[in-house]
């Protein structure tokens, strides 16, 4: 019986630093779209055709300020996790599921759409094979 024990101890430790692993990547996703979104220009928005810059402003600031109402029980979750390698608590809610949604189809689906509108950077100088960038390998001028 001991053997089962360990076997499920094992399991549900790893299930619980899976959650928590989750919850780190929701957080992460929600501060990156966040950025992304403060430094985008609001006429790209339109150009684009997608909603306006101010709602999805709104939008990943409520994921945002979802995942920092969710950082005390996430502090929680790891002070379990490293005490006895099981978690009881749980900081993810459905508003933190739909926050993490809204976070995920700006980045795979606006923020594509607004790359396309990004400026181009061009060189200033065009490098030639061979020689530094200087004329053609195995011809002299």
């Amino acid at each position: 019986m001991n053997a089962l024990a360990w076997i499920a101890w094992f399991f549900v430790s790893a299930a619980g630093w899976a959650w928590f692993l989750s919850q780190v990547i929701a957080g992460a996703l929600a501060v990156w779209a966040f950025l992304d979104t403060l430094r985008r220009p609001a006429e790209h928005f339109a150009a684009a055709d997608k909603r306006s810059k101010n709602f999805w402003l709104a939008l990943n600031a409520l994921g945002l300020v979802m995942f920092l109402i969710s950082l005390i029980p996430l502090i929680q979750t790891l002070r379990d996790l490293l005490s006895t390698g099981v978690s009881t608590s749980s900081g993810f809610s459905m508003l933190m599921l739909l926050a993490v949604v809204a976070n995920a189809v700006y980045l795979a689906d606006v923020r594509p759409a607004l790359d396309y509108y990004r400026p181009v950077r061009v060189r200033s100088q065009i490098r030639r094979p061979g020689r530094n960038g200087r004329g053609h390998p195995g011809r002299d001028r």
